[in-house]
């Protein structure tokens, strides 16, 4: 090949890169379009209902947990059951309707409390799923974190993922971390 095939074939390529990027990134791909998906910018303690940045506590409270317990990642991450409340929080985001968009998340029970039977709701779009997990065997250093990931359609330009403690735990519930949603 000639060196004018070659600069013409980079040509076209930096010119149809140059096109169809803005595009890609309008969208999301490969960005986690939510902020502060691990709950870093705010401040630890107990019974919080604001103060997480860019999350809005809906139900009762939350703790935004430091060294108390094993991160999974960073310094920080939730439980949704308060100190004491049956808490809620989400992030609305930018979406595409009929889109499909994947969230990703850890979870894990905090098992101070008697109860090691623990449960959480997932939500967004008008979709929902449910998950447990059980403490028993666990410690605040060993946690026993677990990665989640779930499927939904977008059905608006804007849209709310939300997670909310579910079941009997009024404290030491579903720790949440990590959260992330990407356009697939």
């Amino acid at each position: 090949m000639n060196h004018r095939k070659i600069i013409s074939m980079l040509v076209y390529l930096i010119s149809m890169a140059t096109i169809f990027m803005p595009c890609y990134a309008v969208a999301g791909f490969g960005k986690n379009l939510l902020l502060n998906p691990g709950f870093e910018q705010g401040t630890a303690g107990h019974a919080a209902t604001s103060g997480i940045q860019h999350w809005e506590v809906v139900r009762e409270n939350v703790d935004v947990v430091g060294t108390y317990w094993q991160q999974i990642n960073g310094k920080k991450s939730i439980d949704l059951a308060g100190t004491p409340g049956s808490g809620a929080i989400q992030q609305t985001f930018s979406t595409i309707p009929g889109r499909r968009y994947e969230v990703n998340f850890f979870i894990a029970g905090n098992p101070s409390c008697d109860n090691p039977n623990k449960q959480m709701r997932y939500s967004a779009a008008g979709q929902s799923k449910g998950i447990g997990t059980n403490t028993k065997g666990k410690s605040l250093r060993n946690m026993g974190w677990k990665k989640i990931t779930w499927n939904f359609t977008a059905n608006s330009s804007l849209t709310t993922l939300k997670f909310e403690s579910v079941g009997p735990n009024r404290s030491c519930g579903m720790a949440l971390d990590n959260v992330s949603v990407f356009l697939r």
